[in-house]
């Protein structure tokens, strides 16, 4: 299975992803971490992009779980995903994070605080916030079996967790 998590920075895509084991998880940030000791270094974006999808076809060829933890905001970033999965006899969801940006904002001023890896302009967050907005009913409606939209508050997580593994049940 193949989760594709999608919302703008400070939409709790990590908290939730950290609901699964590390070695599900694939994620830019924690790549460009690794790398660049910087999640908003976008130099080597090359080097960086061929290592996470080297990570992520080995992954899907070996049918093992994964997590995408990306803002994944756009329709043709979505459907390279998709194909990937669906080229590998992988089924996969997809998980949209909602929040307002004002608290996206507003949560990443106070999460640079007490790690200044993951900070995000601002500027960088009401771009994303757009494409968000931009692309979510196209996504919605091209894959509408397999997409889910959450609405995130601080206290939620747990709750869109719980969401989630009734989903999944039911596939």
């Amino acid at each position: 299975m193949l989760l594709i998590l999608r919302g703008v920075s400070n939409s709790f895509k990590s908290s939730f992803s950290k609901r699964f084991p590390h070695q599900q998880i694939v994620s830019l940030d924690e790549l460009r971490i690794k790398m660049l000791d910087d999640v908003g270094c976008m130099d080597y974006a090359d080097e960086i992009s061929s290592v996470f999808n080297a990570i992520l076809n080995s992954r899907l060829r070996l049918k093992a779980d994964t997590v995408i933890d990306n803002t994944n905001l756009s329709l043709p970033l979505i459907d390279k995903l998709v194909d990937k999965a669906i080229n590998s006899n992988n089924e996969f969801l997809i998980l949209s994070f909602k929040r307002e940006i004002g608290e996206c904002i507003a949560g990443n001023r106070l999460r640079s605080l007490e790690d200044s890896k993951h900070f995000v302009p601002s500027d960088v967050i009401m771009r994303q916030f757009d494409s968000y907005q931009k692309h979510t009913p196209q996504i919605r409606e091209k894959y509408s079996d397999s997409f889910y939209e959450f609405n995130v508050s601080n206290d939620d997580i747990d709750e869109i967790y719980k969401k989630y593994l009734k989903i999944r049940k039911e596939l």
